[in-house]
Formats: structure tokens, C-alpha cells, sequence
């Protein structure tokens, strides 16, 4: 391929990679402010509220544990994830005092419920973090810039190494494994899309890459000498269980597969896949340490491990 096709290409995947980096940067620090007192779990068409604080604006409104929410502010979902995003949508875009009018279906009534809270500042427990969760997320608040500036960095200055993208694509995924924040709930609908789409995508590949990587770097492993299609095999059955949940930013099969696996064969597929994934990785990363017989590549291979 012509170097001047390949700047096009690193150029785009830049694109992508920083906007995704700096959006994960931009959101994660931009967390929920408000509570009205509950925890919830999620289901297909609702939220349940599993805990309902003592002297908090839901209960002090009627809301009881194991409601279920169907709608808020006349809004409902049609998935779990719709569901969650709606939830964190609103409670982002809110301040103390506003109300949100919960519609709510309560177990042994036939007729729904309008529940209207107020909500109020974040404080105790309620349906924040942990206190353990938000300092982890404040250490982990700029996890992705190492390995945007160091992937892309070698990516730009050796455009013609095939190591050199593949170092890339794995440091791209490396920052597809950062947690998922809630926040991109608040995110414009386009930039929402593409965001969970690009860590769906880079979560389907991350081990498999990580494989391919140790396979040919920086000589082809004994491992991929004797099997070379495998990490090809790999990577397309990662993204077979995987891309189906682009529109979530959740790793589930493709739809084609739906009639041959159920979802619970899909998720233990793929993790066996994962798994694999990394144990060859490393199998061939200590491999290349006793096989190679080039003093820079054993060099490289020692800073690596």
C-alpha cells in the first residue's frame, strides 16, 4: 500500500482514537450530581428499585422498594441498557429541586403509579458510587493517554511497519477496556453512536489482538509457525460474539447466531475465546524469549515481559 494512503488511514484511525479518548476523558469527569435515594437494577422494559432510602426524596414521595420504574418523565426504554441510559440521562441534565416523575408498576396493582420525587444533592449513599469506586475513578481518570500518545506516536513514525499498527490497534484497545462510563448517557445522540461502537469494536478484538501481536512480534512465535490462520481465526470470532452489541457499548453475539446459540452459549464461547486469547499471547511472548536468536529482538522482548 502507497505511504501516501497509508497517513490517510493513520489519520482517520487517529481520529478516531482521540475523539473516543477524549470523550471517555471528558464524561467520566462529569459525573451525576443529584440522587432522590434509590438503587436499581435493570431489566428488558424497566428499572427496579432494589433499595429505597431511609428519609429520601423517593421514599418521602411513595416509592417503595421492588417497584418497578417503567418510564421516567413519560419516557421509557425498550432494552436494559435503554433503560439505564434513560436514567442517567435525566439524572445528569438535573440540579437539586427539580422533580422527576417516575411512572411505576407495583407489584399486586393492576394499575400504574405517577410518583413524583425531588431530587436533591448527592450526598450518603443512595444510588451514588462507593466511596472505593470514586477514587478508582479518579485514578483512572486519564487512563487513556498513555496509550493514545505512545500507540499513535510509533504508528506516525514507522507508518510502513506492520508492528507498528499492530502496536496501535492494541493500545486502542487497551483504551476500549477502561469501564464503560454512564455518563456517555449525556453525550449527543451521533457521538453516543459512535463511542459505544468504538469500544464495542475494540472490546471484541482486545486479547485476540493481543495474541496476534505476541505471534509475529518481533518474529513470527513457534506458536504461529505452526498454526499461522489461528490468530485470523481469532480475531473474526471475536467479532462474530461481539459486534452485536455495538449500539449498547456491550460485547453480544451477532443476530445471525441467535437461532444456533443462546446468549448464555454466546457469552461462555467468548470467554473461552478471551481466555485463550491471553494464555496464547503470553505462551508466545515467553516462547520468542528462547527461541529468537537476535540480541535486539531478545532486548525488546525482555523490556516487553
Amino acid at each position: 500500500m502507497r505511504r501516501p494512503t497509508l497517513f490517510v488511514i493513520a489519520i482517520l484511525f487517529a481520529a478516531a482514537t482521540v475523539l473516543y479518548s477524549a470523550a471517555w476523558i471528558y464524561y467520566v469527569r462529569r459525573p451525576v450530581q443529584v440522587e432522590i435515594g434509590i438503587d436499581t437494577k435493570s431489566a428488558p422494559a424497566w428499572l427496579e428499585a432494589t433499595n429505597v432510602y431511609k428519609n429520601s426524596p423517593a421514599e418521602k414521595a411513595g416509592l417503595k422498594t421492588n417497584d418497578r420504574i417503567v418510564a421516567i418523565n413519560g419516557r421509557g426504554g425498550a432494552s436494559a441498557a435503554a433503560c439505564d441510559q434513560l436514567l442517567y440521562r435525566t439524572w445528569l441534565d438535573s440540579h437539586p429541586g427539580d422533580t422527576v416523575t417516575l411512572t411505576v408498576q407495583r407489584p399486586g396493582l393492576s394499575q400504574p403509579l405517577m410518583i413524583a420525587p425531588v431530587f436533591r444533592a448527592l450526598e450518603g449513599l443512595g444510588d451514588t458510587r462507593t466511596a472505593a469506586r470514586t477514587v478508582a475513578m479518579q485514578i483512572l481518570s486519564g487512563y487513556p493517554v498513555f496509550f493514545a500518545v505512545v500507540g499513535l506516536a510509533v504508528l506516525f513514525l514507522r507508518i510502513e511497519d506492520r508492528n507498528a499498527w499492530l502496536l496501535a490497534l492494541v493500545f486502542a484497545t487497551f483504551i476500549t477496556a477502561a469501564p464503560l462510563p454512564n455518563e456517555f448517557a449525556a453525550a449527543p445522540p451521533p457521538l453516543q453512536s459512535f463511542l459505544l461502537a468504538f469500544c464495542t469494536l475494540g472490546n471484541s478484538v482486545l486479547t485476540e489482538l493481543f495474541y496476534f501481536f505476541f505471534a509475529v512480534f518481533p518474529t513470527r512465535s513457534p506458536i504461529d509457525r505452526k498454526v499461522p490462520w489461528l490468530k485470523w481465526v481469532l480475531v473474526f470470532i471475536g467479532l462474530c460474539l461481539s459486534l452485536g452489541g455495538y449500539q449498547n457499548g456491550n460485547s453480544v453475539a451477532l443476530p445471525i447466531f441467535d437461532p444456533v446459540l443462546s446468549f448464555r452459549a454466546a457469552q461462555t464461547a467468548r470467554m473461552i475465546v478471551v481466555y485463550s486469547s491471553i494464555f496464547l499471547g503470553l505462551i508466545s511472548l515467553l516462547l520468542n524469549m528462547f527461541s529468537v536468536s537476535s540480541i535486539d529482538d531478545r532486548r525488546k522482548l525482555k523490556v516487553i515481559f
